[in-house]
């Protein structure tokens, strides 16, 4: 007792002085002093310079930093006339997506309530250039009116038609020809700016035949969106810290402009920013539009006067209905037709948000603000754009880029795959280096065990299951590793960027030979301290790494089969103490009752128990403390007394018990072990154990892969609404 209050204070001191340090390194630090590089511009003379530059030439300049993002109003008036007087291009081909009538609800979970209505009859249009923004306060269906437009599946049923060019838009039609930005970014955190990048530019762009020519449209890319003083910096992650906020934001944009798609709808695009990262991201957005012949759309929540300056179109939503859809600089004259100004003084964005909410306004103050826009000349008008143009069927998709596939799409994930797997400590890194470490210290600990010995035969079947349950454990890390990345390769495949076959075809190529690597580190460790024979090295590898392998394989499918990494950490350990409990050393099948016998048989170590135990004892080495005789012969043993040789034709002069005499010989020790412990046996069933193992790892990657394709595939379209 007294022992283990000694180690509790001790840990506990230990946490106190990690938690000093940490508030030394991470909360001691006083603010420094501005540099002196800092400048602010003050006066109208840049904008006065802008215009002129804008006036000549609506085109997209290059800039080499973030600072240098920003677009000044007389650049954005610009753009917007060159906009209106080329509504389509000469050559026929343009952008139009529009929505109409989206409903949404939710079904009730009571038979005798309505069902809820989550959205209601909400339309609108946006064109190649232009910038629809949706804002509403808390609870407005922002967030569920994106995800029908992106045909992501939700919790209700929804309804309308989504169109482009005139044409009904599906779930497939989205993959090819738009883009989904989220608002949690989906970046590899051991990767750089330039390399995710360069990685789509290999996917999206297989016409790029040449590396030269994709590395001078990575450094463009990357000098537009300006990430070029920040190219080589990793993304980050929990692990450690890499991009801001900002680069973040501006690095996923990157990533998704590689596919050059017509439509790009953004989830809070400026969620996390200060006000001027938030404009530059929105100036970006601007500058894109125009320039690669796109239109966007995107939700926005609390935007500041420049960033809502930014916007060609609004649609403001509360509890489900449009207050109004239109131009930005119809908005004010809107609000006012109704009976409901806007204050001068104030933001408009905070303006229109304070006069929807009812949390600030009285729900009789809002409802007439709603059913003013119902029955408002503009509502028409918008309806009419929803319904589309009259030559938006006319109008073809501006000529975009071709994907890689096949054989060039799985060389490319490979690449990536296998690098990531040699610098994530999460994959197979780390394992390497703890875990041949943890079986050599159990090996010390079982260092008796190394004896060829009747006392030792136990302690070397103890060791052994050390070995083979220690590192299946520790598979937990694929688990976290494969649920962090789950969510930027199910963002990857619903982009269009490559194909699921690819991507497990490519994890698989590196998981094996990964796996195997792992499985000769943890032996030689476990071979040379525990002095275990040689001769079955290869096989006992084979065995175990594929042991390791359906372990991975079962990580992989809890990661992607719940979203919280700890209910899967959960399930995964429940299943690896089930394993251990199972395997035949703790007690015998034949002593557990129906139907739990039956995890005996379908859990893995059992038949990697017999396979590893055939390999440890049963090459010809001797065990000292055993003779071996004949049955029935008489045996003189150095007492003086003379014994019948037993019927296993082995005997123990001087042992005390039965118990402490295993045998000669391996076969004898795996024998009389098997009396004890039934998934041992003498008989070679290497072969059908490893099959077996095989077996479970190829149903496991299945439903991996199973769970995946559900995940990817999960789409709600919406139906069309009978009239």
């Amino acid at each position: 007792i007294a022992l283990i209050v000694a180690f509790g204070a001790f840990t506990r001191l230990v946490y106190v002085a990690a938690i000093y340090a940490l508030t030394k390194m991470y909360g001691g630090q006083a603010p420094g002093a501005p540099g002196d590089d800092v400048v602010v511009a003050m006066d109208d003379s840049a904008d006065d310079s802008a215009s002129s530059r804008a006036s000549a030439s609506p085109r997209m300049p290059h800039s080499k930093s973030g600072a240098d993002i920003a677009m000044s109003a007389a650049e954005l008036e610009a753009f917007d006339a060159a906009l209106d007087k080329k509504a389509a291009a000469e050559d026929g081909t343009g952008v139009e997506f529009a929505f109409k009538n989206i409903c949404y609800s939710i079904a009730a979970k009571k038979k005798d309530e309505p069902d809820a209505a989550v959205l209601r009859d909400v339309s609108g249009a946006v064109r190649e250039g232009e910038i629809l923004a949706i804002v509403g306060p808390s609870g407005a269906g922002k967030t569920i009116l994106l995800d029908t437009l992106t045909f992501n599946k939700g919790p209700g049923a929804p309804s309308g038609e989504i169109s482009l060019n005139g044409k009904k838009m599906s779930r497939a039609d989205f993959a090819r020809d738009a883009i989904y930005v989220p608002r949690e970014d989906n970046l590899w955190p051991t990767m750089s700016p330039r390399e995710h990048v360069a990685f789509a530019f290999k996917m999206y762009r297989s016409d790029l035949a040449t590396k030269a020519a994709r590395d001078a449209e990575v450094d463009e890319l990357l000098s537009v969106t300006g990430l070029t003083s920040c190219a080589d910096t990793k993304a980050g992650g929990f692990l450690f810290k890499g991009l801001s906020g900002g680069q973040r934001r501006r690095l996923s944009l990157a990533v998704a402009l590689v596919k050059e798609p017509s439509l790009i709808v953004l989830d809070e695009p400026t969620s996390g920013l200060d006000s001027a990262a938030a404009a530059a991201i929105l100036t970006l957005l601007a500058r894109i539009a125009r320039s690669r012949r796109a239109a966007v759309v995107c939700t926005i929540h609390q935007p500041s006067a420049l960033v809502f300056a930014g916007f060609h179109k609004v649609l403001v939503l509360s509890g489900g209905r449009v207050a109004y859809c239109g131009p930005r600089k119809e908005m004010a004259a809107h609000f006012e037709s109704v009976g409901a100004t806007l204050s001068h003084d104030a933001n408009p964005a905070e303006a229109v948000l304070d006069l929807v909410s009812k949390d600030t306004t009285s729900e009789t103050q809002v409802t007439a603000v709603l059913d003013g826009w119902e029955s408002s000349e503009r509502r028409e008008r918008v309806a009419r754009e929803a319904a589309g143009s009259k030559n938006a069927a006319g109008l073809s998709l501006p000529p975009r880029t071709v994907t890689a596939a096949g054989a060039v799409s799985v060389a490319g994930v490979f690449a990536r795959q296998a690098r990531l797997a040699l610098v994530d400590p999460l994959q197979y890194v780390g394992r390497v280096f703890i875990i041949p470490q943890l079986v050599a210290f159990f090996g010390v600990v079982y260092l008796a065990s190394r004896k060829n010995d009747q006392k030792q035969v136990p302690f070397r079947l103890f060791y052994l299951w050390w070995v083979l349950a220690l590192p299946a454990c520790m598979s937990i890390t694929t688990l976290i590793g494969t649920n962090r990345d789950t969510f930027s390769v199910v963002y990857e495949l619903r982009a269009g960027m490559y194909k699921i076959f690819s991507y497990v075809a490519s994890t698989t190529l590196v998981q094996i030979p990964a796996l195997f690597i792992l499985s000769l580190a943890i032996n030689l460790a476990a071979f040379a301290v525990g002095n275990w024979p040689w001769d079955n090295f290869i096989t006992f590898a084979v065995t175990f790494a594929i042991t390791l392998w359906v372990y991975d394989s079962l990580a992989q499918l809890l990661a992607v089969s719940f979203k919280s990494p700890v209910i899967g950490m959960l399930g995964f350990l429940v299943f690896w103490s089930s394993s251990i409990v199972f395997c035949g050393l703790v007690f015998r099948a034949t002593d557990v009752v129906w139907p739990f016998r039956l995890f005996y048989y379908v859990l893995p170590l059992k038949w990697t128990f017999n396979a590893a135990g055939y390999d440890v004892y049963m090459p010809s080495a001797s065990f000292k403390g055993a003779a071996l005789c004949d049955a029935g012969e008489d045996v003189a043993l150095s007492s003086g007394a003379v014994v019948a040789c037993p019927s296993a034709g082995f005997y123990c002069d001087g042992a005390a018990t039965a118990f402490g005499c295993w045998g000669a010989t391996g076969k004898q020790v795996l024998h009389t072990l098997s009396l004890s412990y039934e998934s041992l046996g003498t008989d070679d069933d290497r072969g059908l154990d490893v099959g077996i193992l095989l077996l479970m790892g190829f149903v496991l990657k299945l439903a991996y892969v199973a769970m995946l394709w559900r995940e990817v595939a999960a789409s709600d379209e919406p139906r069309k609404i009978k009239t």
